[in-house]
């Protein structure tokens, strides 16, 4: 319904874009890339003869996809729920949605490349069957390529993230789960929850009361701060976290770099600008990266959602723009704080793009203080607030509703 507001908008009452749009999944829609890829691998098997070998399935798509959308390329995925949503409205009957993961890029000559990525591999959580499969089997060749880490760890991500929570009345529950993961206090009731029914199996019975007690103290504390290391979670100023960080460097130069190399006949362009998002945390960056010759611009489009109860100065939302020249620009809209003034809507850059047309053209064009930049910074605040309050209202009866259990 979200999309649908989106394209009613977008497409309909304005007719602002072309009707193909470039759709890059993360984890919490990762179940999308899931259908639209074993689709693709059906339509793969239909092509081959009787009796012909049938390869592996594949989990990634090529970085730098043709965006002419007249071309059939056999390598094209799409996301046919979303795509229906958009062609049962006129005039859209020829829309459609492409699937890019993990990444999608945009080249321009040899010296130039934007890189869309939701970046939900920055956080090691996300990769946790390769961490597992490197501690049973420490011989074992770690996956290097971004297909590769998808390849070990896509049922991870689709049934955590992904397909749990529309698990019928489980799934109702899961929901819950994800609202009260935002707060340490309901993290904490959950993990003794789950502690405590562990040591009163039967198995534990042999236990003395107060050492069992003691290890659902401990096991609780152990959750609470394995929560609290995801990378949105992180506290301090910095919109990453030094993990963050670590995770970040690891992945574009590594996995990301390969695939660049692999698609541009082993070069990598001079100017590389990497956008991504799933921290929540929107900023603008140049840093160096190893693999490349120059540092690499960062945007981050922050999240668009109020998901946590202490309100964050660097959570917030930006849209990330390109233009014909593959200059970049992040329009920031707004930072999550309580403060009573309102966070006008802005135009950044990251430090390395000097001179940048793309951002002159936004500011001449873009007045914070006329409507609708204005209308929207002061709609934002009460808006922000009432999502905190419902969503504190949900954690207060998830934590009564997980303290009825027995014992």
């Amino acid at each position: 319904m979200a999309f649908e507001q989106f394209v009613r908008l977008a497409f309909v009452e304005r007719d602002l874009f072309s009707h193909t749009v470039h759709y890059v999944p993360g984890n919490h829609d990762h179940h999308m890339w899931e259908s639209a890829r074993e689709s693709q691998y059906a339509a793969y098997i239909a092509r081959q003869p009787a009796g012909a070998r049938i390869n592996p399935p594949w989990h990634g798509t090529p970085m730098f996809a043709a965006l002419d959308a007249g071309t059939r390329d056999r390598r094209r995925v799409e996301a046919a729920i979303l795509q229906t949503v958009m062609r049962r409205y006129p005039g859209l009957a020829d829309a459609s949605v492409r699937v890019h993961y993990p990444s999608f890029g945009i080249r321009q000559g040899g010296n130039k490349a934007v890189i869309f990525n939701h970046g939900h591999y920055i956080d090691s959580l996300y990769s946790l069957m390769s961490h597992i499969k490197a501690s049973l089997f420490p011989g074992s060749e770690p996956a290097l390529t971004p297909w590769g880490i998808e390849s070990e760890n896509f049922a991870w991500i689709d049934f955590f993230w992904s397909t749990l929570g529309r698990s019928g009345d489980w799934g109702a529950d899961v929901t819950m789960l994800y609202d009260m993961l935002q707060d340490e206090r309901a993290v904490r009731v959950l993990a003794d929850n789950l502690a405590g029914a562990a040591i009163n199996a039967r198995r534990f019975q042999v236990v003395p009361g107060p050492l069992r007690r003691r290890i659902a103290s401990l096991a609780a504390a152990r959750v609470a701060g394995r929560v609290a290391r995801l990378e949105r979670h992180a506290p301090g100023p910095d919109p990453l976290s030094d993990a963050g960080r670590r995770g970040l460097r690891s992945y574009v130069s590594g996995p990301v770099r390969l695939q660049i190399e692999r698609e541009c006949s082993g070069a990598v362009p001079d100017r590389v600008t990497f956008a991504f998002g799933h921290t929540h945390k929107p900023y603008t960056s140049t840093e160096p990266f190893d693999g490349f010759a120059k540092p690499i611009d960062l945007y981050n489009t922050g999240g668009w959602v109020v998901d946590s109860l202490v309100a964050s100065p660097i959570q917030g939302a930006a849209a990330v723009l390109v233009d014909e020249d593959l200059n970049c620009a992040a329009l920031h809209f707004f930072d999550e704080d309580d403060l009573d003034g309102v966070t006008a809507v802005s135009v950044r850059t990251a430090p390395g793009s000097a001179d940048n047309p793309l951002a002159s053209r936004l500011e001449a064009g873009i007045d914070p203080g006329a409507e609708p930049w204005s209308g929207f910074s002061s709609r934002i605040r009460p808006a922000i607030r009432a999502r905190r309050a419902a969503l504190e209202g949900m954690i207060a009866a998830g934590v009564a509703d997980a303290k009825k259990r027995p014992g």
